[in-house]
């Protein structure tokens, strides 16, 4: 199914970028002293008090799942623009997902290392190929 340029691009946009702002906005709203939070707070002055905690399961697992849903859109957008095959995109992919659970795991990046954020991880990279395959009309789409 071919869809018009404009239609790609805005559900391009839709798909990386909305997730990044949940993503950021829940880092602002729900974890108030991490780096990032702390970062954000500096640079635009803001502040957001909420008394309700989330679920451990959401806490510790949404921004993950996210970050690899719009990175993995973005990523097989390029890719298809550079005529990058499936076996790489994959291959990329996979690097991208298991790289900072091994900086942290080696104590390169602070965080935890958790076996359980690479499978969130994975479980955001296939939700946006399969997004993108039945409704972006794009990348596998259209290498069909």
């Amino acid at each position: 199914m071919m869809r018009s340029k404009r239609y790609k691009l805005l559900f391009c946009l839709v798909n990386v970028f909305i997730p990044l702002m949940i993503g950021l906005v829940y880092y602002l709203v729900f974890r108030p002293y991490t780096y990032l939070s702390l970062l954000l707070k500096q640079l635009f002055d803001v502040t957001a008090k909420v008394s309700i905690k989330p679920s451990p399961l959401i806490d510790n697992y949404i921004c993950d799942l996210l970050w690899s849903y719009s990175t993995t859109y973005l990523i097989a957008e390029i890719a298809q623009k550079h005529h990058i095959g499936k076996r790489d995109l994959i291959i990329i992919l996979g690097v991208l997902i298991s790289l900072p659970e091994l900086l942290q795991y080696f104590q390169i990046i602070t965080g935890t290392a958790d076996f359980i954020d690479v499978i969130v991880q994975f479980i955001g990279c296939v939700l946006a190929l399969v997004i993108q395959k039945y409704m972006g009309g794009s990348y596998y789409a259209e290498q069909n």
